[in-house]
């Protein structure tokens, strides 16, 4: 459905598990065999990098890695033609971004695409004015990869689209109908999940149901005390901050709640 296209401009949407890297890898291949991507970019979250580099390799694809100390040379070279993956963090900072966005890629490829998002506030994020850079150019092949296009925020959703179709009308309100998301859906954005796979495109279990089992497992001595101080700090400051704000205390369990998990989930 997608290769027919030119340029191929559309958002990968499978779940989890089904293969969004492979299906945009051997579009890319596809792309290349018949000369239309000889440039490509690949962009992904940091921790991403290795494991992309690796998939590459094993269709026979040897990338080149986009890093702070090997881009001067990549730009003194000009770029040649070839598969590039870098980190959107990396690029997206002023000091790479107008100059990576400059060069006559073919075909860009996003990972993770959801991290391109438009706050609420309507304020653009450095990658998102990055990636609107890149789709600019209306001839480039450019394919977005993601298990959760939709973050539950309609603007959001909708600019990333916008990223693919420049044609679109820039009204959100506009696009917010029932109507275009019929439209849109295996155009712009395709989504199979495993129950499709299970029940349409394989006729078999390839995906059996998932059972979840909790298991309890005692704190260790230093957990607990962190959880105990954690849970004191957090009353008292909560407080403190209302009393010197002269607000009042609203929501204490919530905000407790929220703090708590954040602290709790955090490497340090």
């Amino acid at each position: 459905r997608t290769l027919l296209r030119r340029p191929l401009r559309a958002f990968v949407a499978d779940e989890i598990g089904l293969g969004k890297t492979i299906t945009a890898i051997l579009a890319m291949r596809r792309l290349m065999d018949l000369g239309l991507a000889r440039r490509v970019l690949i962009l992904v979250p940091r921790v991403l990098v290795k494991q992309w580099v690796m998939e590459l390799g094993r269709f026979g694809v040897s990338p080149v890695r986009v890093e702070r100390l090997s881009f001067d040379s990549i730009r003194e070279r000009g770029f040649p033609e070839g598969v590039y993956v870098a980190s959107l963090d990396l690029v997206k900072r002023p000091r790479y971004a107008d100059r990576v966005a400059g060069v006559e890629w073919d075909l860009v490829i996003v990972d993770e695409a959801h991290r391109l998002s438009l706050p609420r506030s309507g304020k653009k994020t450095l990658r998102l004015e990055f990636a609107e850079k890149v789709a600019s150019s209306r001839g480039r092949s450019i394919l977005l990869l993601s298990a959760t296009p939709h973050k539950g925020d309609t603007r959001d959703y909708l600019n990333r689209l916008l990223l693919l179709d420049p044609d679109l009308v820039r009204d959100f309100r506009a696009l917010d109908r029932p109507e275009f998301y019929a439209a849109s859906r295996n155009v712009l954005i395709f989504r199979r999940t495993k129950i499709d796979v299970n029940e349409v495109y394989e006729l078999r279990r390839v995906f059996p149901p998932c059972k979840v089992l909790a298991v309890v497992v005692p704190a260790t001595p230093e957990e607990g005390e962190f959880h105990a101080r954690l849970i004191r700090f957090l009353r008292t400051k909560i407080l403190d901050f209302h009393r010197a704000a002269g607000t009042e205390p609203r929501a204490l369990g919530l905000l407790n709640a929220l703090i708590f998990k954040r602290a709790s989930s955090s490497p340090y």
